[in-house]
């Protein structure tokens, strides 16, 4: 009744230091109440302490319970309804760039700012509307006066199924090689990525993922191992929980193949510093690195500068700094495709063919990270010849359309395969089958001027 004096209240937990559970967690599961009472043991050894604690099943998400709690239930029930729409959203949410949000964000407090990008501090069902609608193309009519979602609230629509996890420094979370079924989101700490021969690629901080390769393929084997650099809490995802955020949109996937390309080409770049021998060097605007039909016998990393890759003197796209270049003809062991002219002041790194194929053997990842940049590489060409202009963003749809044939607004096999053999009529038939599955993220045999956007964008 609240009226205990503290006399009465220490003489009380003297008595019985254990706090009574019924009826005051009758509203929560078993597993809650046994966290609840091996955190609150009096004797201290008995007493769960707090690494135990984020390993209990209830804390990591097995065992927590799917079943709201009474008040909650009401207020979220009208959302539930539009439950696979609404995961579709969060999840392409917890894929934006923490660069375009605030540093060091929480992976659940970043899907809940992506939905109230006012800043209100609060969920509506306009919020609802308008990103599911964003991400999925689906109109839900949703109430107007369904009650507004608070940001725990939120995380109980959005998050009650998945998995927690915790690692201590210096802990192996996934290993090179092993098959995967899951990828994780990083909600606190930093880890880093190496590879089977032991090389450092990169380390993820708060906000980025790891290890989605194992949910875009089943019984994909891992490509790194991740170590924690810190104390680590993670959000799993498992194969499941994708295809169940991704049933009612293909954006998430597309989105999240793409994440994974640019991961990988940046991963590439990090190997590529790696190589013994690398020479770098200071080249005038104007300069020509090597010309189209030449042998080729090392690729180059530009460290500052543009470089304009022609064919019969006209440009057909640029590579800028951070990318590489003159990778094709060690992949291929075929003649330079194009000229490849500084279009400013650069400052290049040139790495041999044999330290180039080298890092190759040492990395599958890599290889075919390079022979995937060939690939989208050999359709801008093919498609800048097809529209006689420049492959760049402003050119993006008439290179589209010029590539459509018939119209339609969708590429297909036969209108890519044409505008690549008029380019290069010994192009490869399987090439161009890897080609078309490149670019093809959703599987559907057809790609729409949006998905075209989406890819190219990130490899321009």
């Amino acid at each position: 009744e609240c009226n205990a004096t503290d006399d009465d209240i220490a003489v009380t937990m003297c008595t019985n230091p254990i706090p009574p559970i019924s009826p005051y967690l009758d509203d929560i599961s078993d597993s809650a109440v046994d966290l609840i009472q091996k955190l609150l043991e009096p004797d201290p050894i008995k007493r769960l302490n707090a690494a135990d604690m984020l390993k209990h099943p209830w804390v990591i998400g097995e065992t927590a319970s799917r079943t709201k709690i009474t008040n909650s239930d009401r207020k979220l029930f009208k959302y539930e309804n539009f439950r696979a729409e609404i995961e579709a959203g969060i999840f392409q949410a917890m894929l934006t760039p923490p660069s375009e949000l605030a540093g060091g964000t929480d992976i659940i407090k970043k899907a809940f700012d992506v939905f109230d990008a006012e800043g209100k501090g609060f969920v509506t069902s306009g919020d609802v509307s308008k990103v599911v609608k964003e991400s999925t193309g689906k109109d839900v009519s949703m109430d107007s006066k369904s009650k507004n979602l608070s940001l725990s609230e939120f995380s109980k629509l959005a998050f009650s199924e998945l998995k927690y996890q915790h690692y201590n420094r210096n802990d192996i979370i996934v290993t090179a090689g092993d098959l995967g079924s899951s990828m994780f989101f990083i909600r606190s700490g930093m880890v880093e990525l190496i590879t089977d021969s032991g090389l450092s690629v990169c380390t993820l901080k708060v906000g980025e993922f790891f290890g989605e390769e194992c949910v875009l393929q089943v019984d994909k084997m891992r490509s790194s191992t991740v170590k924690c650099c810190t104390p680590v809490d993670l959000i799993e995802i498992t194969q499941d929980d994708f295809e169940r955020f991704t049933s009612s949109s293909t954006g998430g996937k597309v989105l999240l193949e793409t994440a994974f390309c640019a991961k990988t080409l940046g991963n590439t770049k990090s190997l590529i510093r790696c190589c013994h021998n690398i020479q770098r060097f200071n080249v005038r605007a104007g300069t020509i690195i090597y010309s189209e039909q030449s042998t080729g016998d090392s690729m180059y990393l530009i460290e500052e500068g543009v470089v304009d890759m022609t064919q019969s003197g006209k440009r057909a796209f640029s590579v800028k700094a951070g990318e590489v270049f003159g990778e094709r003809a060690l992949l291929t062991q075929t003649p330079r495709e194009a000229t490849a002219i500084c279009a400013e002041d650069c400052i290049l790194s040139e790495i041999r063919g044999e330290d180039f194929l080298a890092v190759l053997e040492s990395s599958p990842e890599t290889a075919q990270a390079l022979r995937d940049i060939n690939r989208k590489r050999m359709f801008k060409q093919a498609a800048s010849s097809a529209a006689n202009r420049s492959f760049s963003l402003p050119n993006l749809k008439k290179a589209f359309d010029a590539v459509d044939a018939n119209g339609d607004g969708y590429l297909n096999y036969e209108e890519i395969r044409q505008v690549v053999l008029n380019l290069d009529s010994t192009y490869p038939e399987d090439e161009l089958t890897e080609l078309m599955k490149s670019i093809d993220l959703n599987s559907d045999s057809e790609i729409s001027f949006k998905e075209f956007e989406q890819i190219f964008k990130w490899c321009m």
